[in-house]
């Protein structure tokens, strides 16, 4: 009867550590998700987006492949936080996501960068000018449809900036960077892109 005693005691210690790894391993799952998701929109953040553009200019080397990243900064979206107040500006935000992604495609990623700055990676790899021309359009058309609020119908523009690998940069933050600037450029220059 000790046997069997002590045996149940193990069992019951090994189901409990069990279930404490278990437990231990989503919370670090939920930590890794957070620690990449933007929380409000749900989209990924800046250190995901640079995660897989990594990992993408690295399948780039062995390909010979060719990519471009677009940087989308809001226009307007200031006067609707500051006339409307925050909650309409989310909204703006959190409706943007899924329509960046349908048109990005499913090799795509979508981040917001934070504010009303959004980085796409679409799908399609492609460093030609008259493709990038055409994604632009398509990204401009997709913000300029309304979104609605509370019986609000709220539009805002986009000022886009393009980056190319390998011709703008080899590594992530060279990138980013000039994607940036490209994109500053065409807000200053009252471009699309």
């Amino acid at each position: 009867t000790v046997g069997i005693f002590v045996l149940a005691v193990v069992l019951v210690i090994f189901q409990y550590l069990v279930g404490e790894l278990l437990k231990s391993k989503q919370r670090a799952e939920e930590l890794r998700r957070k620690a990449t998701t933007d929380e409000l929109t749900g989209l990924a953040n800046r250190e995901r987006f640079s995660i897989v553009v990594g990992e993408t200019i690295a399948d780039a080397y062995k390909s010979g492949e060719r990519f471009s990243i677009l940087l989308v900064d809001l226009d307007h979206f200031k006067e609707i936080n500051d006339t409307l107040g925050h909650h309409y500006g989310d909204v703006v935000l959190r409706d943007l996501g899924p329509r960046f992604a349908e048109l990005v495609g499913p090799r795509g990623v979508v981040a917001r960068l934070g504010g009303d700055e959004f980085a796409l990676l679409p799908s399609e790899r492609t460093d030609d000018e008259s493709q990038l021309e055409q994604m632009v359009a398509e990204v401009l058309a997709c913000v300029q449809r309304p979104v609605a609020v509370d019986d609000l119908s709220l539009e805002v523009g986009a000022s886009v900036g393009i980056s190319r690998f390998p011709a703008d940069g080899d590594d992530v933050h060279a990138l980013l960077r000039r994607a940036d600037v490209a994109m500053y450029a065409a807000k200053e220059e009252h471009s699309d892109y």
